[in-house]
C-alpha cells in the first residue's frame, strides 16, 4: 500500500508527504509541494470523493489537511489495490478544481 501512495505522491502536485506505520498511513495535502502550505479544503474534498466513491477516510493533523487511510488488518491485496485506485482518481480530480 505504502509504495501505491508514494507513486501517487510522486504524480501529485498536491500531495506533499505520505507517512505512517503498518496500515495505518497518512497523506499530507498541500496547495502546492513547493510552499508545502497546508491545505484544509483540499483534504476534505478528497474525502469527500472518495466517500462518494466507496472508501471511508479521516482527515487529521494540526492544521486538518492529513488525509487517513485506515483499513481493517485483514483486508486483501485485491481490496487495497481497488482502494488505491479509488484514491488516485479522488485525488486527481480533486487537482482538475
Amino acid at each position: 500500500m505504502l509504495q501505491s501512495l508514494e507513486k501517487i505522491q510522486k504524480n501529485s502536485s498536491i500531495v506533499g508527504e505520505v507517512r505512517g506505520k503498518g496500515l495505518m498511513i497518512g497523506l499530507e495535502i498541500v496547495t502546492d509541494k513547493e510552499t508545502n502550505n497546508p491545505s484544509e479544503k483540499l483534504a476534505g474534498l478528497i474525502r469527500l470523493e472518495s466517500f462518494n466513491r466507496g472508501i471511508i477516510l479521516e482527515i487529521g493533523g494540526h492544521y486538518n489537511n492529513v488525509v487517513r487511510i485506515l483499513p481493517p488488518l485483514i483486508i486483501t491485496k485485491d481490496l487495497v489495490d481497488i482502494g488505491m485506485e479509488i484514491l488516485k482518481s479522488a485525488i486527481e480530480e480533486v487537482e482538475g478544481l
